[in-house]
């Protein structure tokens, strides 16, 4: 399965677990993505974003010494040199509703819960990249509109912790 774009899409990484890294590369690699980055922590992505650029970031929730939230925070300050509109696909097996409120919160564009189905995850990808929802900037963000799912938040057919989407 190739990008319906028919685009090259660059993806960075950050996860701190080998085997998902490997299993994203390969799900990414058939998705089409011409560039895969890994990083195992929030802090050292931050490190690999100090002059690149990507299409798309994944992240996992739980890391050290930086998770994905904050990591996610750190991208979405104003001045960060990430682009602001740059979608994060966070993807994680904390499920629980304040996890995925704190990663939307942080800036998140799309949440996905493992254990993750290829088909899940291109869906995911999909929406990430044609995400079209409004950014705002405010003093502390800038990036996708946090209140932009108060109403689609648990209203899918789909796992309900799989709901949140833009």
């Amino acid at each position: 399965m190739h990008n319906r774009f028919g685009l090259k899409i660059s993806v960075l990484v950050v996860d701190d677990c080998a085997p998902m890294q490997k299993l994203l590369r390969v799900l990414l690699t058939n998705y089409g993505a011409t560039e895969i980055v890994e990083a195992d922590n929030g802090r050292t992505a931050l490190e690999v974003l100090q002059g690149r650029s990507f299409d798309l970031i994944i992240t996992d929730v739980a890391m050290r010494p930086m998770d994905g939230l904050e990591f996610s925070r750190q991208i979405r300050k104003p001045g960060s040199r990430v682009r602001p509109t740059v979608p994060v696909l966070m993807i994680s097996s904390h499920s629980d509703l304040p996890t995925i409120k704190a990663a939307l919160d942080a800036g998140v564009t799309e949440f996905l819960v493992k254990p993750i189905t290829s088909a899940n995850f291109y869906l995911r990808l999909d929406e990430a990249l044609l995400s079209t929802g409004s950014h705002i900037q405010a003093d502390d963000y800038t990036g996708p509109d946090r209140r932009r799912l108060e109403n689609k938040l648990l209203t899918s057919k789909r796992r309900k912790v799989d709901a949140v989407h833009s």
